[in-house]
């Protein structure tokens, strides 16, 4: 698994020292923290999407539509070959998701 920066992400090596800490009845120290979530680093931070990307609720919005609808639209869209779609993390509410974007082919 990658981070966001191209740095791989050794999970098994990670994921048994949180569990050879948990099974010794410890907690994680806050250095042991802090090296857990350099570990994770900007994988689980929102993407800068590039300009042309957009979401269905951002296109219905500009065009007047639902985003139920506007989503209808672009799978067909996707279907034609005509438009492309790619996942980006970003910040909805107070939390990070990966929300499907869209722009035409060229």
């Amino acid at each position: 698994m990658e981070r966001g920066d191209g740095k791989r992400l050794d999970c098994p090596k990670v994921w048994q020292e949180v569990v050879a800490t948990h099974r010794n009845g410890g907690i994680l120290t806050k250095k042991e923290a802090e090296k857990f979530g350099e570990l994770l680093g900007s994988s689980m931070s929102a993407q800068k999407v590039p300009p042309g990307w957009y979401t269905c609720k951002e296109i219905g919005e500009a065009q007047g539509l639902s985003a139920s609808m506007v989503s209808q639209y672009m799978r067909q869209g996707i279907d034609r070959g005509e438009i492309e779609t790619r996942k980006f993390r970003i910040l909805t509410g107070d939390r990070v998701y990966p929300v499907p974007h869209f722009k035409p082919k060229k």
